[in-house]
């Protein structure tokens, strides 16, 4: 995926959120058309989620003790893929109003992608993000 990679964590200023603000968000995959999909990373779980069991299944725990850029134990929204061009996010990172924090564990990583694959949440299509390279 050239510079950006499955596993990447980056931190910037989003406008779909409500309300808009920065948020922390894992690289997934990459498809053929230069998106890269990601998961946002949230310091708690929405009620909403609280009450669908296929989406609290996809909320995975991580701590500031493995992702030291962390203020405090969140979770990676792995119910709901999200996409940005990935010239977009290589220009943001450039011009700095996107920052790497980090990379996601060979394992978590793992984990989360096997649990996303066997996920019903996800279309075939979006699947493929999730698939091993």
């Amino acid at each position: 995926m050239g510079a950006i990679k499955r596993g990447d964590i980056y931190h910037r200023y989003f406008t779909t959120t409500k309300p808009p603000k920065y948020k922390f968000f894992v690289i997934v995959g990459e498809d053929e058309d230069s998106y890269v999909g990601y998961f946002f990373i949230n310091s708690a779980i929405n009620s909403t989620i609280l009450r669908n069991q296929r989406m609290l299944d996809m909320q995975m725990p991580i701590s500031p003790t493995t992702y030291p850029f962390l203020d405090h134990s969140s979770f990676i929204a792995g119910h709901q893929l999200s996409k940005i061009r990935k010239n977009d996010l290589i220009v943001e990172l450039y011009e700095g109003t996107a920052s790497y924090k980090g990379k996601m564990t060979k394992d978590d990583m793992s984990l989360l992608l096997e649990a996303a694959l066997q996920s019903p949440l996800f279309s075939a299509k979006d699947k493929k993000y999730f698939e091993y390279e």
